[in-house]
């Protein structure tokens, strides 16, 4: 039996994620607001930007190319939304939240605590020196999005057809004379070999940190539109604290297995 052998940084955050203490409770009860005809246009347009794998820059220059021909009429009053402006409107019309966390400009680490002003690894400054926002509050000098793995898990939930999906693994039986029916029935998914469906050859460091539910059925639980993910963590070099960017969803899932959760839906409670 191999000996796992704890690092000083493993030993750290271990004892930093303590147990929650009731249930993590989601409420999308609430009917969804109804989007405007230009935003309903523009909520399309977003869904064809992502599905189509088209690059940020791309559709910056798209959404500009657009708008001056749109500009020369004097009846149409659509404009194609920015990748800034799409954003926004996601953020209307999305039960999805992002958590906004400061991090090292060199990509040393998160800064999970607000006393923290300086990274322990390069000692580079955690906020701009004499910059404060509208609140007076210091501005970070460098910023990182994460979305919450468990509200992403409660909104498949509250989604009548997946979650209907993730019943597949439930269900699944292994027939009797040991054939194999499906992915569930091998060595592979039975050890949880690790290992990279997509590869990515970059100038710099990025690392993607996505969530898969093996609980869908096999042939659909690696297409992008089943993958949750959860953050991207920037270079431009490898974190020396990978933990740290890790420690938020940690702790998510940490309550999660102790407490549980609770999923509200206009038609239900789960």
């Amino acid at each position: 039996m191999k000996k796992k052998i704890l690092k000083k940084c493993d030993i750290e955050y271990e004892n930093d994620i303590k147990s929650g203490t009731s249930p993590l409770v989601f409420d999308f009860s609430k009917p969804s607001p109804i989007p405007s005809n230009n935003d309903a246009k523009n909520l399309e347009l977003i869904k064809i930007i992502n599905d189509f794998g088209i690059s940020h820059q791309a559709y910056k220059k798209l959404a500009t190319h657009f708008n001056k021909i749109l500009e020369l009429s004097t009846e149409i009053t659509y404009r194609a939304c920015t990748p800034y402006l799409g954003s926004k409107l996601l953020k209307c019309y999305s039960d999805l939240e992002e958590n906004i966390y400061s991090v090292c400009p060199k990509g040393c680490m998160m800064f999970n605590e607000a006393h923290k002003i300086v990274c322990k690894h390069c000692g580079e400054d955690c906020y701009k020196a004499d910059k404060n926002n509208k609140d007076g509050m210091p501005v970070a000098a460098k910023n990182m999005v994460q979305i919450s793995l468990v509200r992403q898990l409660a909104l498949v939930l509250a989604n009548s057809t997946t979650k209907a999906e993730m019943l597949y693994r439930h269900n699944h039986e292994q027939i009797s004379d040991g054939s194999k029916s499906d992915i569930f029935d091998g060595h592979a998914y039975q050890t949880r070999d690790i290992f990279s469906p997509m590869r990515m050859i970059l100038p710099f460091c990025l690392i993607i940190l996505n969530a898969t539910i093996l609980n869908l059925p096999p042939m659909v639980y690696y297409k992008k539109n089943q993958m949750l993910q959860i953050e991207m963590i920037p270079g431009p070099s490898a974190p020396l604290d990978f933990w740290s960017f890790l420690k938020p969803t940690l702790l998510e899932l940490k309550v999660l297995q102790e407490e549980g959760m609770v999923v509200k839906t206009q038609t239900a409670i789960i």
